[in-house]
Parts: structure tokens; sequence; C-alpha cells
């Protein structure tokens, strides 16, 4: 069995056992934030509730029309272009900003999440081929050649914000949870461009998403 056809027999069960994790999640983190009264929880609970809804459209796709298909996914561009800037603000929380360096830490993360909304919105959906039992949306030829940067550099750059951050934290606090969010999250979106299978990212970043997310809710569970 080769490489593709591995992830293609067990890409719907992956999508199932990944929502579920971010339900469990989110469930976990609704009794922290009761706990510790902390913002972080508030934030890990938007974006499983995103992840959520992008897992579910995921596996309920191929009982959609085109249309509604198309739709739906516009809607998880949008979500996209907010969760993805909130990692910025998770690091601003992990890093123990004082209120002027998290004040511009927030307004930092305020204008990506402009820009990914932009981006969002100008993103033209095209058809994809059924990937398994998954069929889902990419992005038209005809979207606005100022989009695919937009998402590269916020992709990339929150990523390596939270890297650096991570880094950071293993020499002040010895740990390694927030490091590993980051570099599992950049891992698995690397591996389809690296493997010639560019049109997994879809898939592969599904399981990034999910371990930085449980990575995520271990550190601030530790460190509130």
């Amino acid at each position: 069995m080769g490489f593709r056809e591995f992830f293609e027999k067990i890409a719907f069960g992956s999508v199932i056992a990944a929502t579920i994790l971010y339900a469990l999640i989110f469930g976990l983190s609704i009794r922290e934030y009761f706990k510790m009264k902390r913002l972080v929880f508030i934030l890990l609970m938007i974006e499983c509730v995103g992840f959520i809804y992008d897992g579910l459209i995921m596996l309920i796709g191929k009982e959609l029309s085109d249309d509604s298909l198309k739709g739906t996914n516009i809607v998880r561009y949008i979500l996209h272009g907010i969760l993805v800037p909130i990692l910025i603000a998770f690091t601003g929380y992990a890093l123990q900003f004082r209120r002027d360096k998290l004040y511009i830490n927030w307004v930092v993360t305020i204008i990506c999440i402009i820009l990914g909304l932009a981006a969002a919105i100008c993103t033209k959906m095209s058809m994809e081929d059924e990937f398994g039992k998954l069929k889902r949306c990419g992005i038209d030829d005809d979207t606005p050649g100022w989009v695919s940067p937009i998402d590269t550099v916020m992709n990339i750059g929150s990523v390596i914000y939270m890297l650096i951050a991570g880094i950071i934290l293993i020499v002040v606090k010895r740990d390694f949870f927030y490091f590993l969010a980051g570099l599992l999250m950049l891992i698995f979106s690397a591996i389809g461009p690296a493997s010639g299978n560019t049109d997994l990212n879809f898939l592969l970043s599904v399981y990034g998403e999910v371990l930085m997310i449980i990575f995520l809710f271990v550190f601030f569970k530790k460190y509130g």
C-alpha cells in the first residue's frame, strides 16, 4: 500500500477521531475556565468549535450538493482566518506578557484576523476530487493573487512565533509542551510538500492541528 493509498484509507476515521478529541478538549476547557477564569480557555473553546465545524463539513461533504458544499466551505475558510491569528494571542499568554506587551500582541492578532477574514471572503471555491469518503472544496484559480501570500505568511508566521516562544519556555520553565504544539503543526504541514503530495495537506494538517490543541490545553492547564 502506497503513501497516498494509506492516508486515503484512514482519512474518514482520522477526521472522526479528531472531531471527537476537539469536543473533549472543548468540554475540558469549559471546566478549566470555571476553575481558573483564564481567557486562554475561552480561546481554546473557540479553536475547538472551529475545528469541530471543519471536521463535520468534511465528514458530511458527500451528502451535500455542490452549491451547499461551497457555501459551507466558505464558512470553513472564514473560521480559518480567525483561528490561525488566535495562535498569536496564545503566545502572549504563554509568555506571560505584561499588560502593555499583551495589548500590542492583541492588536497584532486583531489586524491578522481582519486580513484573514478579508482573504477568506475573497476566496473562490472549486470542487475537489473525493478523497476516500471525504469530499471538500479547494481554492479556485479565480481567487485574487494576494490571498495565497496572506494565508502563507499567517500560517507560517504564527507557527514560527509559537516555536520561538516554545524555545524560550524550554529555557525558562523547562517545559516542552508549547514548543511541541508548534513543532508538530509545522511537521505535519511539511509532510505533504516533502513527499510530493501537496494535495494531502488538508488531511495531514488535521493531525497537526489536533496535536497542537492537545498540547496547548496541557500547557495552559499546567501554567494557567
